[in-house]
């Protein structure tokens, strides 16, 4: 969407990425490009499964790569296709998971988030991280905002502007935000940077209102 003429009538809605059941696997293997690809996905589609069923390895090399995105296996109805990028759900729980220079890891956090800590938190990845960050998206609780969690969205120096739920899609409440980033020059980020970064920053929002109000 460089072309400004688009750029103003024109939104991206969601990215959908094709991947071959038969040679998806040693695709992956080979080319960065496609594990990107994978990684930014909204959808992942499986085509050629009339060839030949997704082989476990398949299966999990695009877990790795992207446990958000929703996976249809052969031909996929077409409003799958065309509706925006779904709202995210429930986030799923689990270690980092790592392919090829892409690792995913999940950070939780179950204590609210003032709104300010939240701000000063994404700009600082966006500043430090913005090459290395393929894709982040999560759920944030909002301290200023009980009970409608904040739905994040970031890819490398970009994050869009929150999105407001009406209400928690499940009984659990804490904040959960699924990182997917890429290794620079042999250097990987490490999966607890972005929670202790956060824990720094809520403790320094915390103690500038304290300053202000004594």
């Amino acid at each position: 969407m460089t072309d400004p003429a688009l750029a103003g009538s024109h939104a991206v809605a969601g990215v959908v990425t094709l991947v071959d059941a038969l040679l998806g696997e040693a695709t992956l293997g080979r080319h960065p490009e496609a594990r990107r690809q994978v990684a930014l996905a909204d959808r992942l589609v499986l085509t050629k499964t009339d060839l030949a069923a997704p082989a476990p390895a398949l299966l999990a090399a695009l877990r790795g790569l992207n446990m958000l995105a929703p996976l249809a296996v052969g031909a996929p109805d077409p409003a799958l296709l065309l509706a925006p990028a779904p709202r995210l759900g429930a986030v799923p729980a689990g270690v980092a998971r790592h392919g090829a220079g892409i690792s995913t890891f999940l950070v939780e956090r179950a204590a609210p988030v003032p709104a300010l800590a939240l701000t000063l938190w994404l700009q600082a990845l966006a500043e430090h991280c913005g090459e290395r960050l393929l894709r982040m998206k999560g759920m944030v609780d909002v301290a200023e905002m009980p009970g409608r969690p904040a739905v994040i969205h970031g890819v490398q120096h970009v994050f869009a502007e929150p999105d407001w739920l009406d209400r928690w899609p499940d009984a659990d409440r804490r904040s959960r935000v699924v990182f997917i980033v890429q290794a620079l020059e042999g250097r990987a980020m490490p999966p607890h940077f972005p929670a202790r970064l956060l824990d720094a920053i809520v403790a320094e929002v915390a103690d500038e209102q304290a300053r202000a109000a004594g």
